[in-house]
């Protein structure tokens, strides 16, 4: 087996991007260690096989996005061997695979708390550390994006700040996930945070927004921006990590009437599925937006139109008193 993964991961690592082939890497090493102590091989896999490795990923603690992510990768795998002739039941790629809404509880921070975090880091963190944060809260940008942003990734459109997020390859140190490139609006909270930073930075000469401290022709590395939230996550006593700015980011987004389909292009969705993920309004936002449709003064051309005549028929039977089929008009009594 160890054999044919190398060969899948090198083949990977030549048809998708270095984010996408570490992932696959990660997964089958995963999926080695589970065949490795059920003594499985690939051509000895039960139908299922995938099944029984997504209860093993739950029972080692893994969250359901990540098992199904790792399952992902195995179908590939599986997939390209059977192209290579080796005998893989069919049955094996329909596993039962658990429930991410079901299970998984994801943090999003109000409004008012995402100011307080705002106001926090103002006292609390470094020039670099403090616009870091500033940014992932005001653009709800990736980590991996984050830190690959250039100082000449921003532009202004009415006022408004817009981040540009390329689609440049993964070696180009600066693309979003999947290659899509995108625009992205900033809101007005972060702008003084990125002002200040850009015009006091210390590395002026480097093109990376925010370059690494050791080597400034490259940006600084994902685990660095995990700790500087870490931070501010004791620092405020809120459940915080990266990807929690970017949810609260899609929610007051939502919250505040952007249509869904206008979210998932600045968040970067292929898949709508993927937006409504983050989006999860109370019953009193939708109640809210449905509240101020009326179809009527949308719709409905006063004087004109079927919908008219059955109004004036209808009104006119309540003054003779009748209502249809013969009912009593309640009103009437």
């Amino acid at each position: 087996m160890d054999e044919l993964v190398q060969d899948y991961i090198d083949y990977i690592k030549k048809v998708r991007s270095g984010r996408t082939h570490n992932t696959y890497k990660v997964s089958l090493n995963r999926f080695k260690t589970f065949c490795k102590g059920h003594k499985l091989q690939v051509d000895t896999l039960r139908p299922t096989a995938l099944e029984d490795f997504s209860h093993w990923l739950i029972e080692q603690k893994y969250v359901p996005a990540s098992i199904q992510t790792f399952i992902s990768a195995v179908k590939g795998f599986l997939e390209w061997c059977a192209r290579r002739g080796v005998l893989i039941d069919p049955n094996i790629y329909r596993p039962k695979l658990p429930s991410v809404h079901a299970t998984e509880e994801h943090s999003v921070l109000t409004g008012e708390q995402l100011l307080e975090v705002l106001e926090l880091i103002k006292d609390e963190l470094k020039l670099r550390d403090r616009t870091v944060v500033a940014l992932l809260a005001t653009t709800g940008l990736r980590a991996n994006e984050l830190r690959q942003l250039r100082v000449d990734d921003f532009s202004k459109e009415d006022n408004t700040i817009l981040v540009h997020v390329h689609s440049l390859g993964y070696n180009s140190e600066n693309m979003g996930k999947g290659g899509k490139a995108r625009v992205v609006p900033m809101l007005d909270q972060g702008k003084p945070f990125l002002i200040n930073y850009l015009k006091n930075r210390k590395e002026q000469k480097s093109p990376w927004l925010f370059p690494s401290p050791y080597d400034h022709n490259r940006p600084i590395v994902g685990r660095q921006i995990f700790d500087i939230v870490k931070k501010i996550a004791e620092i405020s006593n809120f459940d915080i990590q990266p990807h929690t700015f970017r949810r609260t980011y899609a929610t007051l987004l939502t919250d505040n009437g952007v249509d869904p389909l206008i979210l998932a292009r600045i968040m970067g969705h292929s898949n709508m599925t993927t937006t409504l993920r983050y989006v999860r309004p109370e019953s009193k936002v939708l109640a809210a937006h449905v509240g101020k449709l009326n179809i009527e003064e949308k719709y409905g051309r006063r004087g004109s139109g079927r919908w008219y005549e059955l109004r004036k028929q209808r009104e006119q039977r309540k003054e003779d008193g009748q209502t249809n089929e013969g009912v009593p008009n309640d009103e009437s009594e």
